[in-house]
């Protein structure tokens, strides 16, 4: 499925206010605009799509429901496929600097935790 990457925006929320994008796309073969495409970077680029959380009365347990999904299961999931793919391959041609110093947080954080002292 042909994806168009219009843009990228960052986010800013509360808890994680590094690497968390919104992305801007258009699906020329459908005519079809989407925005609000959460993007993030946790060990590689994770594009999960717009949902909205709601309660089963039944169940009584959460359910997501997304926003915009293909009625033929295949295509939905060609369309995960290809958002993935192209998505980041954009984001690692634009965000490298981002997946360096993610890389480097990371290390630093390993070091730090192994060099406190276990107390007892």
């Amino acid at each position: 499925m042909k994806i168009e990457i219009i843009e990228v925006y960052p986010l800013k929320i509360e808890e994680e206010t590094e690497n968390v994008y919104s992305m801007h796309i258009y699906l020329p073969d459908l005519d079809l605009d989407m925005r609000g495409i959460m993007v993030k970077f946790v060990k590689k680029w994770i594009f999960p799509l717009p949902i909205r959380t709601n309660y089963d009365p039944e169940s009584k347990k959460k359910v997501n429901f997304p926003f915009v999904s293909f009625a033929n299961k295949k295509t939905n999931d060609d369309f995960k496929m290809s958002l993935s793919e192209e998505g980041t391959k954009y984001m690692q041609e634009k965000y490298a600097e981002i997946q360096k110093n993610n890389a480097l947080i990371s290390l630093k954080k390993k070091k730090k935790e192994k060099k406190q002292p276990i107390q007892n």
